[in-house]
């Protein structure tokens, strides 16, 4: 039984990659990776995640990152890791740093009624996220300006 509904991802996962591949990544195209793999996208060198946001990327100081995707980029260093964040006023982007001073602390959501989203986060401050574009943003129908 779903306790929130996914689906909507989907189509922005599609979006995200697409943009990405015509733009960013012509010479190593992104594949997209199934719904249970650790990242959503791939290629021969990097793993990308993209993470959907409701508010804009300024909204709160800080983003929170789910602490045993960040220990698997420490300890998989084969690979170049990116996180993308998909925000009503754009899409943008961070890359893994090894020996960045994240905060941890308790965190997550409660609107979705599911108590697996409380729990211990790190934190990443968003003066550290990159613009990629504002064409791109979570609100597919219009993006925020």
């Amino acid at each position: 039984m779903k306790i929130y509904d996914t689906t909507i991802y989907d189509t922005k996962e599609e979006e995200v990659i697409n943009y990405l591949n015509k733009n960013k990544y012509k010479k190593k195209p992104l594949e997209l990776t199934g719904r249970w793999n650790k990242f959503d996208f791939v290629n021969k060198s990097r793993r990308i995640e993209l993470k959907s946001r409701s508010c804009n990327h300024n909204t709160y100081k800080t983003v929170m990152m789910n602490i045993p995707k960040l220990d698997y980029c420490r300890n998989n260093p084969q690979y170049k890791y990116r996180f993308y964040f998909l925000y009503t006023d754009g899409l943008y982007r961070w890359d893994y740093i090894k020996n960045y001073k994240y905060e941890i602390k308790k965190g997550g959501r409660t609107d979705r009624g599911d108590p697996r989203d409380i729990r211990d986060y790190a934190y990443i401050d968003i003066k550290e996220l990159k613009l990629v574009t504002k064409d791109l943003c979570s609100n597919l129908e219009k993006c925020l300006l």
